[in-house]
This record gives C-alpha cells, sequence and structure tokens, in this order.
C-alpha cells in the first residue's frame, strides 16, 4: 500500500545507470519538512526515466513540486532519506518554489561535512573512511557556502573532462565532484580551468561506500540551485 507526498526537488543528478532525485518533503502551507529520496527497484537504486519523468516524458526541474506515490521506507545505512518510488504512478509537477523561500531551510554550516580529513585521488576532504561511519544518520545537507569556484580537468586515458566545485565554508576548504548535469555541461563548455560561481544553494550528498560494503563514502555535490538552466 503506498503514500502520496509532495517534494521540491533539490537535485536530479546523474548516477551510474540512471538517476538520483531528492527532495525536501512539503507540508502544509508549504512548509519543508524531511529528506525524501526516491529509490528505484535495482542494486544501484537510480531512478530511469521512465520511473522519475513527468508523463510526455519531461524531466523534473530543480524547484519543481512534485507530487509522487512511494511505497515504503527503504533506508541503507547512513542513507536513511530512502523511499521506495511507485513503478505504476507518474509523477506530477503540481507546481514551483521560489529560489528565495529556501533560505528558511538552508541548513547552517554544521563544522564538518560529516567527516574531515580524508580526500581521494583528485578531490580535497571528499571521503569518509568506513571506520568513520559509524553514527551518521543522513546522507543529504543543502547548504549555502561562502565561496564557490568551479574547476575542469581532463582525467584518464580517455581526457575526459571531470567537473568539481572548489567550496569554502567559512575556513573549511573541500574540492567535490559535481553530478549536477546541468552544471557539468554549463562548465565543459567553458573549457578547462577555473571559474567563478555565485554562492549558491547546494544540494551536498554522501553517497554509498564504493566499493561495498567497506569501502569509503565520498561527497558529492548533487545540484546546484538557481543555476541558469536547473
Amino acid at each position: 500500500m503506498g503514500f502520496a507526498t509532495r517534494i521540491v526537488c533539490l537535485a536530479n543528478s546523474r548516477k551510474r545507470d540512471g538517476h538520483c532525485v531528492a527532495g525536501l518533503e512539503v507540508e502544509a502551507e508549504g512548509k519543508l519538512g524531511k529528506w525524501i529520496r526516491p529509490v528505484g527497484p535495482r542494486e544501484s537504486e537510480s531512478l530511469i526515466p521512465s520511473e522519475r519523468c513527468y508523463p510526455g516524458g519531461t524531466e523534473p526541474r530543480l524547484l519543481d513540486i512534485i507530487e509522487l506515490e512511494l511505497l515504503e521506507h527503504v533506508p541503507h545505512g547512513h542513507q536513511t532519506e530512502n523511499y521506495r518510488a511507485h513503478p505504476g504512478r507518474p509523477w506530477k509537477k503540481v507546481g514551483r518554489m521560489e529560489q528565495v523561500q529556501l533560505a528558511a531551510a538552508a541548513q547552517k554550516f554544521p563544522g564538518s561535512l560529516w567527516w574531515d580529513g580524508g580526500s581521494g585521488a583528485h578531490g580535497f576532504n571528499d571521503m569518509v573512511p568506513a571506520t568513520k561511519m559509524a553514527g551518521f544518520r543522513h546522507s543529504l545537507l543543502l547548504l549555502i557556502p561562502d565561496r564557490i569556484r568551479m574547476e575542469v580537468t581532463e582525467e584518464g586515458p580517455a581526457r575526459k573532462r571531470k567537473v568539481r566545485v572548489d567550496l569554502l565554508f567559512g575556513y573549511m576548504h573541500y574540492l567535490l565532484p559535481v553530478t549536477d548535469p546541468v552544471a557539468e555541461r554549463r562548465f565543459e563548455r567553458l573549457g578547462l580551468g577555473k571559474f567563478p560561481c555565485e554562492p549558491l544553494p547546494l544540494c551536498v550528498s554522501l553517497g554509498k561506500p564504493y566499493p561495498e560494503p567497506d569501502g569509503p563514502c565520498y561527497k558529492l555535490v548533487a545540484s546546484l540551485v538557481g543555476l541558469p538552466g536547473n
């Protein structure tokens, strides 16, 4: 037996074999509640187009208010926001939210993004080792940094372009990969280098262990809310 809810879309990000959609529940009188991440029935829990698009195939955009039906709560470790999306109930856009309305929902910087001090091969403060994961019971944050600078590099034998965001929260520095497809396309077109960006609200996500089950978890910027085209 499913249940209906409404969320304001704060991420529609790229993920292996599909997309990851997440947002804050829209309660009575437009108040914003808990995080909800609708997930699909595959191992990656990503959503394919038929599971996340509106009738006609239009992708949800950031700040859309979406009415959808969920089947059950399916938490996965620290990803307590996961709910199984009902595969037979199409999503419906029922409105839009103004970016200014998110100000009250943006959280104050918690002093660290889960845990600081771990860095992958190309990032900085972008990784949480398995030994530090105990006790974390959330995987999504909406934050406004003090500074954003975009960085485009080429990596791997194929010299594929990779977009990262260089962030400052007070005196804390992060270099995190971007999985927001709109931001990726926008900055990849500018070429290689570093580019300024206004301090927009960010949806920051902590992924699953990679490789599972005992690998580290990586921090990702799933969306830049208010970026033109988003």
